[in-house]
C-alpha cells in the first residue's frame, strides 16, 4: 500500500466533513445580500470583523483545547444560522447567528489548516517528498472536495428556488440536515498523529473521553508505532520541527508552551514574510467580499434576477473543483511550481477588475431589473427593488448572461490558488509546531479583514461598482507587488528542500 495512503485518506474524510458543512451554509451565505439587501452586508461585516478579531486569539485557543475537538465543536453554529432560515424573519436572531460563526469561524479553520499542516508534515518526514509539495497536494486535495459543496448546494437552492412555491422552507430544511451530518463527521476524525484510520466506535470513545478531560490530566500519547515529528514528545518535536525548518528559529520563548496573544502580535510585527503576505491575504479577502457581495447583488441578481444567484454560484463551485485540480498539477511540476499559479492568477485579478469597472459603467448606467421576485415575496422584501441610478427598466440581454457567466468562471479559476496554495505557501514558511496555528490564524485574520473592508466600501458606495472595481484595481497590483518582492527577494514561494537551509531573518 502507498505509504501515503493513510494521511491521503484522513484529508479526504476532513474535506468530507467540511463538505457536508459547508453544503449547508454556502447557500445561505451566497443569498444574504440578494435576499436580505442591507441586512445581509450588515451581517457578512459582522461575520467577518468577528473572525478578524477571534483569530488573534485562535492559536492558544486551539493549543489549549486540542484541534480535533475544536473541528466539530466550531461548526456547530454553521448548523444554526443555516436553521435560521426556518423560522421567521428576525434580525436579532440573524445577528447573533452571525456573531456566532463569526468567532466559531476562527478556531474553525485554524483547527483544519493545522491539520493539514501536520499531516503536510507527517507525509513529507516519512516519504522524503519536498515539504512544498507534500502542502501543495494535500490542499489541492482538500479544497477540491471542499469546493465541490458549493455546487452541490447551490445546484440544490437553484431547483428548489425555480421549482416550488415555499422553496426557503424546504431548502433549508435539507441543508440543515447535512450541516448536521458535517458535524458528526468532523467529531469522527481520527488525530493527525496516528497513521492508522479509526471506526466509529473508537472515535465515539475518544470524543467522549476528551470532553472529561480536566485541564490537569495528560493527553494520551500516541501508539508506538507512530513514527515522525507528530508521535515524539514535546521537547523531541521542538527539537526536530527546527531541524525541519532548517535551523529557523521559532520566536518562541522556553518557557512559553501556548501560543498567546501576545506572541501572535509579536509574529505577526516580526517576522518578514509574513509582512509582505499580508497585503495579498487582504486583496483576497476584498476580491471574496466583492464577489459574493456587490457582484452579486448589483450584477446577477441586479441584471438577471435573484434566483441567478444560485446558479451562477453552482458553475462557479463546478469550475473551482475542476481548478482545483488542474492548478495541483501544474504547481506539483518544480519547473512552474507555485510562484506560476499566483502570476497567473495576479494578471487574471487585476484584468477582471479593470474589464468590470468600464463594463459596469457602461452597462449599469443605463438601468437595472426592477421585477419583484418571488424569493423577495417569501420573505417580505417584494417592496424592495434593485436600485438603479436611472429609473427606466432596462431587459437583460444574452451577452450580458455571457460576461457575467465567464466573470465567475474566471474568479472561480482563481479561488484555488487564493484559497489553497497561499495557506501551503504559509505551511511551508511556518511548519513549527507554535508557528503553524498563528500562521494559520493570520489568513484568517487579514482575509477577514479585507472581506469586511469590502463590506463597508459596498454600503459607503452602495450602488457605485466602478470605483469599487479601481479601488481594488489598485489593491490588486500592489498585492502583486508585495507578493513578488517577497519572492525574489525575501524567501522563494516554492521553498523546496533545496533551499530550505537558508534562514529568513525577521526585522
Amino acid at each position: 500500500m502507498d505509504s501515503t495512503h493513510p494521511i491521503r485518506r484522513r484529508i479526504q474524510c476532513l474535506a468530507v466533513g467540511f463538505f457536508c458543512l459547508f453544503a449547508a451554509y454556502k447557500a445561505s451565505e451566497q443569498l444574504q445580500t440578494s435576499v436580505n439587501r442591507s441586512s445581509g452586508y450588515v451581517c457578512l461585516l459582522v461575520i467577518y470583523s468577528c473572525l478578524a478579531l477571534s483569530s488573534l486569539f485562535a492559536p492558544w485557543v486551539v493549543a489549549k483545547v486540542g484541534t480535533k475537538s475544536l473541528l466539530w465543536a466550531s461548526s456547530l453554529p454553521y448548523v444554526v444560522i443555516t436553521a435560521s432560515y426556518l423560522l421567521p424573519k428576525n434580525d436579532t436572531l440573524l445577528s447573533i447567528s452571525c456573531y456566532a460563526v463569526g468567532i466559531a469561524a476562527s478556531t474553525l479553520w485554524t483547527s483544519q489548516g493545522e491539520y493539514v499542516g501536520k499531516c503536510s508534515l507527517l507525509m513529507s518526514k516519512s516519504t522524503g517528498i519536498a515539504l512544498t509539495d507534500c502542502t501543495s497536494d494535500l490542499n489541492a486535495t482538500f479544497f477540491a472536495i471542499f469546493s465541490a459543496s458549493g455546487a452541490l448546494s447551490l445546484l440544490f437552492a437553484s431547483v428548489v428556488m425555480n421549482l416550488l412555491d415555499n422553496s426557503l422552507t424546504v431548502l433549508f430544511t435539507v441543508l440543515t440536515i447535512l450541516g448536521a451530518v458535517g458535524v458528526v463527521l468532523l467529531a469522527l476524525l481520527p488525530p493527525p498523529e496516528s497513521h492508522r484510520s479509526s471506526n466509529v466506535a473508537e472515535s465515539l470513545t475518544r470524543v467522549f473521553l476528551a470532553s472529561k478531560r480536566t485541564d490537569g490530566a495528560e493527553a494520551p500519547q500516541p501508539e508506538a508505532e507512530d513514527k515522525g515529528i507528530l508521535a515524539l514528545g514535546p521537547a523531541d518535536a521542538e527539537e526536530e520541527s527546527a531541524a525541519v525548518n532548517a535551523g529557523e528559529e521559532s520566536g518562541r520563548a522556553p518557557h512559553q508552551s501556548l501560543p498567546d496573544f501576545h506572541f501572535m502580535v509579536r509574529f505577526l510585527a516580526t517576522d518578514l514574510r509574513m509582512r509582505y503576505m499580508i497585503p495579498v491575504m487582504l486583496v483576497d479577502g476584498a476580491r471574496m467580499g466583492f464577489f459574493i457581495g456587490a457582484f452579486m447583488e448589483q450584477v446577477v441578481s441586479g441584471l438577471l434576477g435573484v434566483t441567478y444567484v444560485a446558479t451562477v454560484g453552482f458553475i462557479s463551485s463546478v469550475v473551482t473543483v475542476i481548478a482545483s485540480v488542474c492548478w495541483r498539477k501544474l504547481v506539483l511540476n518544480p519547473t512552474l511550481g507555485r510562484r506560476t499559479a499566483f502570476l497567473i492568477s495576479f494578471i487574471l485579478q487585476a484584468i477582471w477588475f479593470a474589464f468590470y469597472a468600464i463594463w459596469c459603467q457602461r452597462r449599469l448606467g443605463q438601468g437595472s431589473r426592477q421585477d419583484v421576485d418571488p424569493i423577495q415575496e417569501q420573505l417580505g422584501n417584494a417592496s424592495a427593488g434593485v436600485e438603479s441610478g436611472d429609473p427606466q427598466d432596462v431587459s437583460s440581454s444574452m451577452s450580458d448572461l455571457v460576461i457575467i457567466l465567464s466573470g465567475c468562471i474566471i474568479n472561480a479559476v482563481m479561488e484555488p490558488v487564493w484559497n489553497s496554495f497561499l495557506r501551503a505557501t504559509l505551511q511551508v514558511y511556518f511548519c513549527d509546531s507554535t508557528q503553524l496555528p498563528c500562521a494559520m490564524s493570520s489568513f484568517f485574520v487579514f482575509t477577514s479583514v479585507g472581506f469586511a473592508i469590502q463590506q463597508g466600501i459596498s454600503l459607503m458606495f452602495s450602488g457605485q461598482l466602478v470605483a469599487q472595481c479601481v479601488i481594488l484595481f489598485f489593491f490588486s497590483v500592489a498585492a502583486g507587488a508585495s507578493m513578488l518582492y517577497l519572492h525574489l527577494y525575501v524567501c522563494s514561494i516554492d521553498l523546496r528542500e533545496d533551499c530550505e537551509a537558508e534562514k529568513v531573518e525577521s526585522s
